[in-house]
């Protein structure tokens, strides 16, 4: 307060106590809807980097996995009649599998058992292919940058399997640089595993987060039920789908080896998201899975389920053709 000329007093103007009161109340408002926008924004981009991470790990293994069944089976040419089997030096199976199980001791060199026993989260598969050539006349350096390693990577002499070929090779022998590389979900169920022949020891982790594994198999009827009268299909095409449950019991129960006749492999993986609370709801939420029956790989529909853990989940399925077992016919789509 101030006089004035004439020695009065002026009054200068203030802020009563509810102006302050609304005032903070105001600034509270705009922080607090500030805030929410800021956590807002924070929790979308921190699910879309969740959901952006687990698709890129499921086309990785996707990747990884497709690019050996592709080879599997691949072996050195020794014959010209391209239209019959056994014009490689590559012998057995290409594929072979385990539903829910894993394979006995799949990787002992000098008697491999790939009986399926135990029980265990998700499938098992293992490719089988030539890694070194044999009759082309290399010096060691060549011969050893043109190996073709496991899913690990490595190449090297455990991957030495002595094979019985079933029809004498020149040159060749018994001996076979044959690549084994069995893809599995570690006992836990949320790691991805595979073990190599060129690794010694147990499966090493290639890919986390993948809490589902499944595989079915495109089976040649026609071919199978050929081979056991001991004939041969000269033009595999892809028939029904199987498990390989479907598969080992076949081979029990005849002379003919079923592996024999997978054209192509379904392959199906559902990676979740590493962070809990990411999915839209945390409970009873529709989340996608793996088929896990044949009527259900067949059918090819979107499979569901209730999850409650607030994981966002991501299910890829994809059909790879055995390119060693099948023709070029489309047959083998799903």
């Amino acid at each position: 307060m101030s006089r004035g000329a004439a020695g009065t007093k002026m009054r200068q103007p203030g802020r009563t106590l509810v102006e302050l009161v609304i005032a903070i109340a105001i600034g509270l408002v705009l922080m607090a809807g500030v805030g929410a926008l800021y956590l807002s924004s924070r929790g979308v981009s921190r699910v879309a980097q969740q959901a952006g991470s687990a698709e890129d790990t499921a086309r990785v293994v996707m990747a990884a996995i497709g690019d050996a069944i592709k080879v599997a089976g691949y072996g050195e040419i020794v014959g010209s009649d391209h239209s019959a089997q056994g014009q490689t030096l590559f012998d057995g199976p290409a594929v072979r599998g385990c539903t829910g199980s894993r394979f006995a001791d799949a990787f002992n060199a000098l008697a491999p058992d790939y009986t399926c026993i135990g029980a265990a989260p998700g499938d098992q598969v293992l490719l089988r292919f030539q890694g070194r050539y044999a009759l082309v006349p290399m010096d060691v350096a060549n011969l050893t940058s043109s190996a073709l390693p496991d899913c690990l990577g490595a190449s090297n002499a455990m991957q030495d399997t002595p094979e019985r070929a079933a029809v004498a090779r020149a040159g060749a022998g018994i001996e076979r640089r044959l690549v084994q590389s069995a893809f599995s979900l570690d006992p836990a169920g949320a790691v991805l595993r595979c073990h190599g022949n060129g690794n010694p020891g147990s499966p090493a982790p290639i890919a986390n987060d993948v809490i589902e594994f499944r595989a079915f198999y495109r089976f040649d009827d026609a071919g199978f039920a050929l081979a056991i009268g001991n004939q041969m299909n000269y033009a595999p095409l892809g028939g029904t789908v199987r498990d390989a449950a479907w598969i080992n019991a076949a081979a029990a129960a005849s002379p003919a080896d079923p592996w024999r006749h997978v054209v192509a492999v379904v392959l199906c993986i559902t990676v979740a998201t590493r962070e809990r609370g990411t999915a839209a709801r945390s409970a009873d939420a529709a989340a996608t899975r793996c088929p896990r029956t044949t009527a259900e790989a067949t059918a090819g529909t979107t499979q569901t389920e209730a999850a409650t853990d607030g994981r966002m989940r991501r299910t890829f399925i994809e059909t790879f053709t055995v390119r060693s077992q099948a023709t070029g016919a489309p047959s083998i789509a799903l």
